[in-house]
C-alpha cells in the first residue's frame, strides 16, 4: 500500500463535492455489508449473547478479523471508504487513462517557464468552484498529475505565449496594470493552460 503523504486541496463544484461524498458513502455501505455477512457466518450475534469469557474472546477475534479484512481490501485497491482512498483511486484511473503509470515516479515536467502548474495564473478560469476537497494522496500520483497537466494539448504553447505576453506588456501581477483589452487577451491565454487542478477535477468524474 502506498503512503498517502501528499496533501492536496481541490477546488470543485458543489456537484463534484457531493459526487465524492456519495461514492465514499456507497463504499462504507459495501464495507458494512461485508462485515455483516462475515459476522453472520461466524455467529457473532449469538456469541455476543453468551456471557462467558470464552465467548467474549471469540467475539473479539471475529471483530479483529473484520477489521483486518477491511484493511486488506483497502491495501489491495478493492475498498475506497475514505475521501483519501476515493480521491487516490480517481487519480489512479485518470493517470492510467492518460497513459501514465501512477505507481512509478514520472519524469519531472519541464521547467521551461520557471512557473508552477499547480494553480492557474490569475484570470482565465471560467469554472465556478465554490467547494473544496481535501485529501492525502501518494506522492507519485501528485507528480503524475503535474506531468499530465503539462502534457495536455496546447498547454506548453499557452505557457510560452503567456510568458511572452507578460514580458511584452510588463505585467506585474495586478490586473489593473493592464487595460481591459489586454486583460481580456491575457485571460484568453490562461484559459488554455491546463493545471494540476484541472486534472484532479477530471479525475473525480471517474468515480462511479
Amino acid at each position: 500500500m502506498f503512503s498517502r503523504d501528499t496533501p492536496i486541496n481541490i477546488a470543485v463544484t458543489h456537484f463534484a463535492h457531493k459526487q465524492v461524498a456519495r461514492f465514499v458513502a456507497a463504499e462504507k455501505r459495501r464495507a458494512r455489508r461485508t462485515a455483516e455477512a462475515y459476522a453472520r457466518r461466524h455467529h457473532l450475534a449469538e456469541l455476543a449473547e453468551v456471557r462467558t469469557a470464552a465467548a467474549a474472546a471469540q467475539v473479539r477475534v471475529i471483530k479483529t478479523a473484520i477489521r483486518d479484512l477491511h484493511r486488506a481490501r483497502r491495501e489491495a485497491g478493492r475498498l475506497f471508504d475514505t475521501t483519501d482512498l476515493a480521491v487516490s483511486e480517481a487519480i489512479r484511473r485518470e493517470l492510467l487513462a492518460r497513459g501514465l503509470d501512477p505507481d512509478a515516479p514520472p519524469p519531472p515536467p519541464p521547467a521551461e517557464t520557471g512557473r508552477s502548474l499547480q494553480g492557474r495564473p490569475l484570470g482565465g478560469s471560467t469554472t465556478y468552484t465554490p467547494a473544496r476537497i481535501n485529501a492525502r494522496i501518494p506522492a507519485t500520483y501528485a507528480a503524475g498529475v503535474a506531468v499530465a497537466a503539462w502534457q495536455a494539448e496546447g498547454c506548453r504553447e499557452a505557457w510560452h505565449e503567456l510568458v511572452e505576453f507578460d514580458e511584452l506588456h510588463q505585467y506585474d501581477g495586478f490586473p489593473k496594470s493592464l487595460d481591459p483589452g489586454l486583460w481580456a487577451e491575457r485571460c484568453e491565454i490562461t484559459a488554455r493552460i491546463t493545471t494540476s487542478g484541472d486534472v484532479y477535477r477530471e479525475a473525480l468524474n471517474r468515480l462511479d
